[in-house]
């Protein structure tokens, strides 16, 4: 499943690959800051909550805890 945050069109989103509810890989462009906080993530193995990664109101460092 691939979530995208931001804007395509405007060049600053990023995008979450995620299987069985684990984030894998993000790549992002002009959002540095987000894909850096994903890296946690990633290396953790956590579950997100999809609703909660699709939220842009919720900080990627937040997804966590929830």
């Amino acid at each position: 499943e691939l979530i995208v945050r931001g804007s395509l069109e405007q060049r600053k989103f990023i995008a979450f690959y995620l299987k069985g509810g684990r984030i894998l890989a993000t790549v992002g462009m002009n959002r540095g800051k987000d894909v850096h906080q994903s890296m946690g993530l990633i290396k953790a193995g956590i579950m997100v909550d999809v609703a909660r990664l699709r939220d842009e109101a919720i900080q990627v460092r937040d997804l966590a805890s929830g």
